[in-house]
């Protein structure tokens, strides 16, 4: 499936729902779509994985830069709903410890 996404904002904050999977080969689309974002001052990003399914290595990559990027302007990035076998993946791989996540997104916006 190619990248889709549904992009919506609160506040001053970009809610941003993918869908399908992330992996490699959608990987080019991800990494422009995200730096056009952080290009356009949109650096306090929630994603919401609730339609994700599979998550690749590479997207966990992905997942890194984008945090660093935003950080360094000064924002934040934060997850909501993934599902079980997506946080397991992120679980086995560490990166849990290094991404804010949160069940819903009321509570992630209200750690904003």
């Amino acid at each position: 499936m190619p990248f889709q996404y549904d992009l919506t904002t609160k506040n001053d904050v970009s809610i941003i729902t993918l869908m399908g999977e992330l992996r490699i080969f959608d990987l080019a689309d991800y990494t422009s779509f995200f730096e056009e974002q952080i290009a356009n001052g949109k650096v306090k990003i929630i994603i919401n994985f609730e339609k994700i399914t599979y998550i690749d290595s590479t997207a966990i990559g992905l997942l890194v830069n984008i945090k660093r990027n935003i950080e360094e302007k000064g924002g934040r990035l934060t997850l909501i709903s993934v599902k079980p076998d997506v946080m397991n993946v992120l679980q086995i791989t560490g990166i849990n410890q290094f991404l804010d996540i949160y069940d819903s997104l009321e509570t992630a916006m209200a750690s904003y």
